[in-house]
């Protein structure tokens, strides 16, 4: 039993009278292509909630004055239940006019690196490898930036923009990281059912860098260092390359691509090659890679 559910110590009073329950549903709220839409939970034949595993979070819905109300009930079918639990006693008793004393506040604490913890498993199920990396290395550098707050529903716009500022201090890209570290942060706190402070945080334009151009200078130093065939071979042959890697602090740990050489110039036209290559990273932010494969020319 968690601390949240009613416990034995709890002393609940009531006053003389009969303790009327009203209908208190649980619905669930799924991520569409077309945003958030509300869905009926399946039930079996007599009537009882069939609970599924998945991405969403979970709504309570009652009728107060004739009209519908709704309010958040968590990402998981015990905190559903006991938010269900509590909105039914208190209804049931404000309507019966009996009085309830002894009832401890619900704790509706959201702990930051809790929440950050079982967000992380849902990722880890269902999305890539490379992408739970992603979001377990932001989620827990912003938890970390945030201290000392450490309850999720005290995080405010403010917070979201000073870490986003104190990541572009570290010299990233407003277009490409800290674009992606907000989509992160927005993901996370919309599962949470809480007000999303992200929503208030202007969204940042997404671009990708124009390959980097080399001035005749620093081609030339380059070809220095080249024998005549290294030269003609880097100078003549057009590639192109697909390539993953693991990213720490904004600079690449480890990684591999594929290439393939699409053709050439001179003595390369024609030429088709292809291969691999593993790369690891250096203390002072280089990649040294190693490549291997095979190429041919046209007969």
């Amino acid at each position: 039993m968690t601390s949240n559910c009613l416990s034995g110590h709890n002393s609940v009073h009531f006053a003389r009278g009969t303790l009327r329950w009203p209908s208190v549903n649980i619905t669930k709220q799924i991520k569409t292509a077309h945003g958030w839409r509300n869905v009926a939970l399946t039930r079996d034949a007599r009537r009882r909630i069939k609970w599924t595993v998945g991405s969403g979070r979970y709504i309570i819905e009652w009728r107060e004055n004739g009209r519908r109300q709704r309010a958040a009930a968590g990402v998981t079918p015990a905190e559903a239940l006991e938010a269900q639990k509590r909105k039914r006693l208190e209804l049931g008793a404000k309507e019966s006019g009996l009085e309830i004393s002894g009832l401890e506040e619900e704790d509706a604490s959201i702990p930051l690196q809790k929440a950050v913890e079982t967000f992380l498993k849902d990722i880890k199920t269902f999305r890539k490898p490379l992408t739970h990396q992603k979001y377990e290395y932001v989620l827990e550098l912003f938890a970390e930036h945030a201290a000392p707050k450490s309850d999720a529903r005290d995080i405010a716009p403010e917070d979201i923009k000073k870490f986003l500022a104190w990541r572009k201090s570290k010299g990233l890209d407003p277009g490409t990281t800290l674009y992606t570290d907000r989509v992160i942060l927005h993901n996370f706190f919309n599962k949470l059912g809480i007000d999303n402070p992200v929503k208030k945080v202007p969204r940042l334009p997404k671009f990708r860098k124009r390959p980097v151009a080399y001035t005749n200078a620093e081609l030339q130093k380059f070809f220095g260092k080249c024998d005549d065939w290294e030269r003609a071979f880097f100078s003549n042959i057009h590639f192109t390359y697909h390539t993953t890697g693991a990213i720490k602090n904004g600079q690449m740990q480890s990684g591999s691509n594929k290439w393939q050489a699409t053709g050439g110039t001179g003595k390369f036209k024609g030429i088709n090659g292809s291969g691999t290559c593993t790369g690891t990273g250096n203390a002072d932010g280089s990649t040294t890679w190693t490549c291997t494969g095979t190429y041919s020319f046209p007969k």
